[in-house]
């Protein structure tokens, strides 16, 4: 494989957490009404679930300067799959805002980590591809889910669409570190 092909296959691999980020925003909607009915949930309660994603997904670019961006990541895959799990054995209302609301730190986290590790490990003259690809990343990422929400539309089963919410979220680990880590651990 050429150096430029085995670069941009790094770069596809750093990128792919934000693919199950993509994933937190549009199929919840479009499974609302089977939520809904699942909770019986007023027109307040059904809003909440959709927008307190942002909550969790402020403030998340600190914590990548303290712990280090490639671990950073591979904590984003837990909390995202701990998210995950979350929503898909809520009992409750409540349950369920707090799983989303931990998606939500996820999702902030791999937005603000992952395109700062991308220009980080990437060589200089492909820099700008990586962060292409980043975004390309992301659109694929909404793709698949809506995919994903196609398949699972007429079942009613919401739990199971975000249940393979998690399968991508496994990527977040074994990155490779950063030249500025690597610099940083031996000096």
């Amino acid at each position: 494989m050429e150096p430029a092909a085995r670069w941009l296959f790094v770069g596809a691999a750093v990128a792919a957490p934000l693919t199950p980020a993509a994933r937190c925003a549009g199929p919840l909607i479009e499974r609302l009404s089977d939520i809904k009915g699942d909770f019986h949930l007023n027109s307040f309660e059904q809003s909440s679930i959709v927008s307190v994603l942002l909550i969790g997904a402020m403030g998340a670019g600190r914590a990548a300067d303290l712990l280090g961006r490639r671990k950073k990541l591979a904590i984003e895959g837990l909390v995202f799959t701990g998210g995950t799990a979350i929503l898909v054995f809520a009992p409750r209302y409540a349950t369920l805002l707090i799983g989303r609301i931990v998606l939500g730190l996820a999702v902030g986290a791999a937005s603000a980590t992952v395109p700062i590790h991308l220009s980080e490990v990437s060589p200089t003259e492909l820099r700008g591809r990586f962060l292409t690809l980043n975004q390309l990343m992301i659109t694929i990422g909404i793709l698949i889910s809506y995919l994903v929400n196609l398949a699972f539309a007429s079942s009613g089963q919401w739990r199971a669409m975000f249940a393979v919410g998690a399968i991508p979220a496994g990527a977040s680990c074994g990155r490779p570190s950063s030249r500025r880590a690597r610099q940083r651990r031996r000096g």
